[in-house]
């Protein structure tokens, strides 16, 4: 029996919880949908969560970061979004001064965040605990700023940010690469020596937030010295405490894909069997809308329960011969947050379930979201996004080659015709046409666009771009 319109349940309201940005959402524990990551992730199996932007990093982030889940299990979670970062003498060092250097402050950050834990853990001895009451007295954005002494390891004793067992005076850091790492391998020596036997999650999130105004004041290799040594600090000590038969230790980061392959390092090789990428299936997607909009109505719904709640809230089962959420996710970059965006428009019409009238000007809107979606990630590296935009609505096609785009684009001051189309490929505005259908960038990392290409307009952007379907 369908619903009449001025039935609209009260459960609807809820929608008011959701929100794009997982950091912010409210009530997030009832509507996360525990996948295998999870598990894989807090047994110390992986270490990297990488993912487009969109794609649920920051929501399992903050998922595990929720406190009593597990017996005997400490979490810290910092974000870097506001992480101080910026390096006083970065222009004064040599590439391998500078590299050693972010190694030893992000192990130290790293530790400091451990230490904080320890102090928790009912399974710490005293004599530790004394140790580490009177030296943790500095935030870990004094510390990467280097404001201070920040670790000293001397003698079976622990000095942390100035303050050591004896106390004694702050002391501006003298800036020396050789004994901060000293002081890093110190520290790194004595916490191995006195871990308890709990175990320790420290979660760092929000690298990717830095990038704009790190680059833009210390260029884009300083960023990505600073990425890599953060990476290495984290896999260097999941392996001092595994190599002590201790591997209860286990520091995770989230990073934005596109960041994340762009780190170069002569032991990336290794690092791919800890790496968590967060890519979806149309199957998990609708499984993730329905779990959602399950929980919506009732806040304990169980997986099994909630098959079809997505459907339900619209009148029409299909759209332009195709179902619903399939024609969704061929408009969207297959991600949670276009799931999420298309739901909560939903919800904004007056009638109820969602009348079939509105499916064009919701499908028009989710255009809109992803075209701004496309360019809030694109702009930085690529500045003449707005200008190939704008030339291929004028193009007119929604299938070209470079002699069509070329008369219409005009953005070669801020980035030349062979590079707009290569980025345009990569940040999923074109697709290229091969043998077997179109093929994007969010389906297929190693694609490339190249003046030799067919390219596709993404059907997501049609509509705002007023091309044909």
């Amino acid at each position: 029996m369908s619903v009449a319109p001025h039935d609209r349940p009260s459960w609807t309201s809820d929608i008011d919880s959701w929100s794009l940005d997982a950091a912010e959402e409210k009530q997030s524990g009832r509507f996360f949908w525990v996948r295998d990551a999870v598990s894989k992730l807090e047994s110390g199996k992986k270490a990297i969560v990488i993912g487009r932007k969109g794609t649920g990093k920051t929501a399992l982030v903050r998922h595990l970061a929720q406190a009593g889940r597990i017996p005997n299990q400490h979490v810290s979670n910092f974000d870097l979004q506001d992480f101080g970062v910026f390096h006083r003498s970065a222009h004064d060092l040599s590439k391998v001064e500078l590299e050693t250097d972010l190694f030893a402050r992000w192990q130290m950050t790293i530790l400091g965040e451990l230490g904080k834990l320890m102090l928790f853990s009912r399974n710490v001895r005293a004599s530790v605990r004394e140790e580490l009451t009177e030296a943790l007295d500095r935030s870990p954005t004094e510390m990467m700023l280097g404001q201070s002494e920040v670790t000293t390891h001397r003698a079976g004793g622990l000095q942390l940010f100035g303050h050591g067992l004896s106390g004694g005076e702050r002391n501006e850091i003298r800036y020396s690469p050789q004994s901060l790492s000293e002081r890093s391998r110190g520290l790194l020596e004595w916490f191995t020596n006195n871990i308890d036997s709990s175990t320790y999650l420290i979660l760092i999130d929000g690298i990717d937030s830095n990038y704009t105004t790190v680059a833009d004041a210390l260029g884009d290799e300083y960023f990505f010295a600073y990425a890599r040594a953060l990476v290495r600090a984290v896999l260097s000590i999941r392996k001092a405490f595994a190599d002590t038969n201790r591997a209860n230790v286990f520091p995770i980061i989230a990073i934005r894909s596109d960041i994340y392959r762009r780190i170069t390092d002569s032991d990336k090789g290794k690092w791919e069997d800890l790496v968590v990428d967060l890519k979806w299936t149309e199957d998990e997607l609708q499984t993730l809308a329905d779990f959602r909009v399950a929980r919506l109505e009732n806040p304990t719904a169980k997986l099994a329960e909630s098959r079809g709640a997505f459907s339900n809230i619209y009148r029409m089962k299909t759209y332009q011969r195709k179902r619903i959420f399939s024609h969704l996710c061929g408009m969207s970059l297959m991600r949670p947050r276009d799931v999420v965006n298309f739901v909560r428009a939903s919800f904004d019409h007056s009638t109820w379930p969602i009348a079939n009238a509105a499916m064009p000007h919701l499908f028009a809107k989710q255009s809109k979201y992803l075209r701004q979606e496309i360019f809030d990630e694109a702009h930085v590296a690529f500045p003449g996004v707005e200008s190939m935009l704008s030339a291929i609505s004028n193009n007119g096609k929604t299938v070209f080659d470079v002699a069509d785009i070329e008369p219409h684009y005009f953005g070669g001051n801020a980035t030349p015709l062979d590079s707009a189309l290569g980025l345009s490929v990569q940040y999923n505005i074109l697709g290229v046409s091969r043998p077997r259908g179109t093929s994007f960038a969010y389906q297929d990392e190693d694609i490339r666009g190249s003046r030799s290409a067919t390219f596709v307009v993404h059907p997501g952007l049609r509509p705002c771009l007023g091309l044909p379907d």
